[in-house]
């Protein structure tokens, strides 16, 4: 039943061990559900289920390891991607609903002076997920980074810009 914890699905199919399904998001939630209640003063462990992780001994099964490996690598795959956006400022943004438009822009930075408007350009955890993409401001020296591009139509000096709504 551990997917049901993650999917919502406490019903029929829904209460399945299979977490083959499950995204890197779903696998990192199925391995903090089970560290709460491993550590749990409340709920106590009573036994192992023999079943797909454990085998008829109580020893994990090469599915168990598996499932194991892919908490690792999503943690893994999690902390790089929180590493790029730590590197940046978001930008700041500003609508008043009576116009079409909203205004966007970088705070001067103390030391650095000007930043600049980019898209931050962040890889999916998972094959089927969008990329995602966020608007930050960035200082000459972060200028070339390879997870940059261009934000909309506003170029390339841009230190604030004006953009539809919607």
């Amino acid at each position: 039943a551990s997917a049901a914890f993650i999917t919502g699905r406490f019903e029929g199919d829904g209460l399945t061990s299979d977490l083959s399904d499950l995204d890197h998001n779903g696998i990192i939630g199925v391995a903090d559900w089970w560290k709460f209640y491993n550590k749990h003063k409340k709920y106590r462990r009573v036994g192992k289920l023999i079943e797909r992780f454990y085998d008829e001994a109580g020893q994990p099964t090469l599915i168990r390891r598996q499932y194991e490996e892919r908490v690792q690598a999503s943690k893994d795959m999690r902390k790089k991607r929180n590493e790029i956006v730590r590197r940046y400022v978001d930008c700041n943004s500003k609508g008043v609903m009576a116009e079409p438009f909203y205004t966007i822009w970088c705070d001067v930075h103390v030391t650095e002076g000007l930043r600049y408007m980019r898209t931050l350009v962040i890889e999916p955890l998972t094959p089927d997920a969008e990329v995602e993409r966020k608007c930050v401001c960035i200082t000459r020296s972060q200028w070339n980074d390879p997870n940059l591009e261009p934000y909309g139509d506003c170029g390339l000096e841009a230190t604030t810009c004006r953009r539809p709504r919607g």
